[in-house]
């Protein structure tokens, strides 16, 4: 299956958050003023009004990979660190997997064989549609970029550790086109990324937004090489 390496169009960032409160990157302080104040009405409508809280995972991943397709119509997709428990709440890969469905090539890197072997269970309908690779995402990651030309979507999560996070998309950074879309867990809290998103803040190629929702997620766009 060919892949598309060149973008048409761009992967619109508020087409990805659309219903999500949500906000450009504004520097690390700011951004933790910015999710604080954002939270705050999803808050008191936990605590006041009985309203559930909210897991922005499904909705963000489903948008982002939706607007990825729009753009790349047979996409190269990673992800670091898969469903790790049936309850999680968050299906990252079964979400990402579904939304493909079959289309362009999806990969899951996860230090834990136990780990794929649940997700595996949590996504049979789609499990031979995705590549597991198991082992350390970093020296992984490494070996499918000097395989691989380009990747158009990825979700960074796969332990509370910002060093790690960086290591894996500086692993891959190269690897990205315009139009690519990159989207970090835990972003603000639990602090994933710390490294990545001052980074990417910072650098004129990619456009960022914050999440104000769940511990914070980082979405990305590259918009130049």
């Amino acid at each position: 299956m060919p892949v598309q390496t060149q973008a048409t169009d761009f992967p619109d960032t508020r087409a990805i958050t659309r219903t999500l409160p949500s906000g450009p990157t504004r520097g690390t302080a700011r951004d933790w003023l910015a999710f604080q104040i954002g939270k705050m009405p999803g808050r008191l409508a936990q605590r006041f009004g009985g309203r559930a809280k909210v897991r922005p995972h499904r909705e963000l991943l489903q948008a982002a990979v939706t607007e990825t397709l729009r753009v790349f119509p047979n996409p190269v997709c990673i992800e670091t660190g898969c469903v790790r428990d049936p309850n999680e709440g968050t299906d990252s890969t079964l979400v990402i997997a579904s939304t493909l469905q079959g289309r362009g090539r999806f990969y899951t890197f996860e230090l834990e064989p136990s780990h794929i072997e649940v997700c595996r269970v949590v996504c049979r309908e789609f499990a031979d549609q995705i590549n597991f690779v198991q082992g350390d995402a970093k020296a992984n990651l490494r070996e499918f970029a000097a395989e691989h030309d380009v990747i158009h979507f990825a979700f960074l999560d796969s332990a509370p550790d910002p060093d790690q996070i960086f290591a894996e998309f500086r692993a891959v950074e190269h690897r990205f086109n315009p139009g690519s879309v990159l989207i970090v867990d835990d972003a603000v809290r639990g602090n994933k990324g710390g490294r990545i998103k001052p980074y990417l803040h910072t650098h004129a190629d990619w456009e960022t937004r914050l999440v104000f929702a769940g511990n914070g997620l980082l979405v990305a766009v590259k918009r130049q090489s």
